[in-house]
Order: C-alpha cells, then sequence, then structure tokens
C-alpha cells in the first residue's frame, strides 16, 4: 500500500500536532517522523517498496497510510511527483499567520546553522536586497516558504480542489476539535481529541541570541552538512548524541532561565514590507477557492 494521505504546509505550523491528532484514530497510521523522499536527493533512490517498511505488520490495512513533510509545500516538483507515484492521495495543508511564521522560521534557521546569528532586520534587509542572505543559500526559503497561495496554485495543476484542505493554525489552537471534525468529514472518519494531544505544545523558538550561540555548537561537533550546506545529518556515534542532549540540557535547564523566550520586534520598514508581500499573496489564496479552516 502506497501512502493516500499527505500532510504538507508552512514550517513550524503545528503539522506534528496535527499527525498526532490523526495517530489516535485506530484507521489511520504515518510514516514516522518526516519523509523527504520525493525531495531531491532522496528522490533518485526511491522505488514503490521503500514505504513498505513503513506500514503495519499485522494484517489489518488502515483505510490511511500517511507521510509527513510541511517543505512539500513550496517545492515546484513535488505536486507532480506525488500525483505520479501516490495516484490520488489527499492532502492535508496546515498554514500559519505568514509574518509569524517566517520569524520563527528565521530564527530556527539561526539554530540549525543555515543563517548567521545576526539580529532579524539587518538579515530581512539583507533577504529583501539580495534575494538571500549572500553565501547562505537557504535564507531565501526564509520568506519563500510563507508564500501559500502562490505554492498551492501549483498543487491545483495536479489536484482537485475536493482533495485538498487547507487548515489555519490559528483556528487549530482556537477551537482544535471543531478543526479535527472538519477534518474527519474531508476523510470520512471520526477522529477524536485525545488529552494527551490536546495537552501538548509545539517545540518554543529560541530567539535569544547569546541561546543560538550555544545551541549552534551542535551544528559543529554533533553534524554533517552536504556540500550545498541545504541539509544536515546527525552523526550517529555515542560521543555525538551525549553532547548533542548536553547541549540541549545546558539551554533547557540554565540558559532558558536566564535569557527566557523574549520575542524581537521587527522594525517598521520590514514589517511594512513583509505586509505588502504576504497580502498580495493572500488575495492569490483566496482567489484558488479551496476549502480553509
Amino acid at each position: 500500500m502506497l501512502p493516500n494521505l499527505v500532510i504538507i504546509g508552512a514550517q513550524k505550523s503545528a503539522s506534528t500536532f496535527r499527525q498526532a491528532s490523526l495517530e489516535e484514530c485506530d484507521d489511520i497510521c504515518f510514516v514516522r517522523g518526516e519523509c523527504p523522499i520525493f525531495e531531491d536527493p532522496d528522490y533518485a533512490s526511491y522505488s514503490d517498496d521503500f514505504f513498505k517498511k513503513f506500514f503495519p505488520s499485522n494484517n489489518r490495512a488502515p483505510k490511511y497510510f500517511g507521510l509527513k513533510r510541511p517543505d512539500y509545500l513550496s517545492n515546484p516538483t513535488l505536486p507532480l511527483r506525488l500525483k505520479k507515484h501516490l495516484s490520488n492521495p489527499l492532502l492535508l495543508c496546515v498554514l500559519r499567520e505568514p509574518v509569524s511564521r517566517t520569524v520563527s522560521a528565521y530564527y530556527h534557521y539561526i539554530r540549525d546553522g543555515f543563517i548567521p546569528n545576526i539580529d532579524i532586520n539587518e538579515g530581512l534587509s539583507l533577504i529583501f536586497e539580495h534575494g538571500e542572505i549572500p553565501e547562505h543559500p537557504r535564507s531565501k526559503q526564509i520568506i519563500e516558504y510563507s508564500l501559500y497561495g502562490k505554492h498551492l496554485r501549483n498543487y491545483l495543476s495536479c489536484f482537485k480542489k475536493e482533495d485538498i484542505l487547507v487548515l489555519r493554525q490559528e483556528q487549530i489552537a482556537q477551537d482544535p476539535q471543531a478543526v479535527l471534525d472538519r477534518v474527519s468529514n474531508f476523510l470520512s472518519l471520526k477522529i477524536n481529541l485525545s488529552r494527551k494531544v490536546e495537552k501538548s505544545r509545539p517545540q518554543a523558538v529560541v530567539y535569544n541570541h547569546r541561546r543560538l550561540d550555544w545551541l549552534r555548537l551542535k551544528n559543529r561537533f554533533c553534524r554533517n552538512y552536504t556540500d550545498s550546506y541545504l541539509r544536515y545529518i546527525d552523526k550517529e556515534n555515542p560521543y555525538s548524541r551525549f553532547l548533542s542532549k548536553s547541549i540541549t540540557g545546558t539551554d533547557r535547564y540554565i540558559l532558558r532561565h536566564l535569557f527566557g523566550y523574549k520575542k524581537p520586534q521587527l522594525n517598521a520598514e520590514n514589517r511594512h514590507t513583509l505586509k505588502r508581500i504576504f497580502d498580495e499573496d493572500e488575495k492569490i489564496l483566496l482567489s484558488l477557492g479551496l476549502p480553509v479552516v
């Protein structure tokens, strides 16, 4: 059985919460973690046998076999690849208010070593001027990945509107059971919100630059980066795992209490530029006629 349900969407938009909620249903199972198999360079090794190892070993086949990869939304090659190999999967697309997502992504990219540890207003100004922070190619994704209308329009070249359900993170936070009810109707399943999932919260974003300096030690000692510096792989040895946990633990139990989670403020010029960009994209999104929860 190939996946017939795919969760896509903006990074840092509660897609993990959505997957955990669906996994509470006996008729749904997921590939463990995020699944980048349809992205380059992984796609070169793809075969339909790839998913066999993730399928339940018992004899009872679930109604839906799903995978999650938020980055699939903004990759222009993905709609055609998903259509080609998975035929007609249903798509759940989870979105977040784009300015907030952009800010969170900026600091997420700092933490993972894809951009330098510089003030967000300086970094955004460089992206507006050059299209990216020079010598840091993944920085172009920080704004690009928030252009939901642009990317969903690309999906409609391969998928029918009725096969896509768009969810907004803000509505998930406000009334998660109501959102699950809409998802239940979309999948023709009954899905209830468990107390375990209801109480779960996404990982807090680290905004403090001193904490980020410390956490970035993991990038130097615990990860290997591709030559293009677009992706990393965690080192799988006892020393690296111990060091990684030690760095994270020191931040969690000491540094976060010293420096906290204070969110940075965008200056007026950058906020105005982002609003203009995202307002135009919102018009595209609304014009698509997709069901949005």
